[in-house]
């Protein structure tokens, strides 16, 4: 059964709840769709086209960086900056929660630490356009990718 639905001017075909999701239940997408108005079909229980747009996010030195979006695009507050040697980036809000960091300045750079509630390959410094993925496990923020 497909329900069809708007959000912000656009139209989503919602399938039934109790349909098979392609390995992530329906009420989970419908969460991040409702998070999400940037996304653009929703269909037979697949999300086609969803836009990560990312947030600007300027970070003081000594500063937790506090996940409010899957991309952050990330500069030192007017200089280089080290994030909180305990605690990098808050906790995330459920395991498998993936994060971006992309860096946003070539002299503002922010440097994360490895064992700052983050299992990383080592620290690393993120200048402009350098990239950080990472996922939640629970615990820590997991290194998946990093372009640098």
């Amino acid at each position: 059964m497909v329900d069809t639905r708007d959000l912000n001017d656009a139209s989503f075909d919602i399938p039934d709840l109790n349909d098979v999701g392609y390995g992530i239940p329906m009420n989970e997408l419908w969460i991040a769709l409702t998070e999400n108005a940037n996304a653009t079909t929703f269909q037979e229980g697949v999300v086609v086209n969803i836009k990560r747009e990312p947030t600007n996010t300027s970070l003081a030195n000594g500063a937790t960086l506090t996940p409010t979006h899957p991309v952050h695009v990330i500069s030192g507050d007017y200089q280089p900056v080290t994030l909180n040697a305990a605690l990098a980036i808050a906790l995330g809000s459920k395991v498998g929660q993936e994060l971006r960091l992309i860096g946003g300045s070539a002299s503002n750079v922010v440097t994360i630490l490895h064992n700052a509630n983050t299992e990383m390959n080592g620290d690393i410094t993120l200048e402009l356009s350098e990239v950080l993925d990472l996922y939640w496990n629970g615990t820590n923020w997991i290194e998946v990718f990093r372009s640098n």
